[in-house]
């Protein structure tokens, strides 16, 4: 399971439609299989992509969750290049 959304964001002062890919989860059961079918889903997110989607998507990703940032920055075929780019910090009162 997984989503996709766009936004109007402004990355180096110029409006920009900003993809977020979120929500991607798989069921325990289905955990060794987990690259194919992501593969598949970003499949699907590709084409929906040729059909007028955004020119850069983001992703968070928690940072204790190993298994799944070692998944998504390996570099398979198929699937989307993830580079980390830095920490999201909560500030706290």
């Amino acid at each position: 399971m997984g989503t996709i959304s766009a936004r109007q964001r402004f990355i180096n002062g110029q409006p920009t439609r900003v993809g977020y890919l979120s929500g991607l989860r798989t069921d325990a059961s289905l955990r060794g299989h987990a690259s194919m079918i992501l593969r598949r889903g970003y499949e699907l997110f590709h084409r929906l992509h040729q059909n007028g989607g955004p020119a850069i998507y983001l992703t968070s990703i928690i940072a204790d969750n190993v298994p799944a940032r070692r998944l998504l920055e390996r570099g398979l075929p198929g699937m989307p290049t993830y580079r980390f780019s830095g920490r999201i910090r909560h500030a706290r009162d």
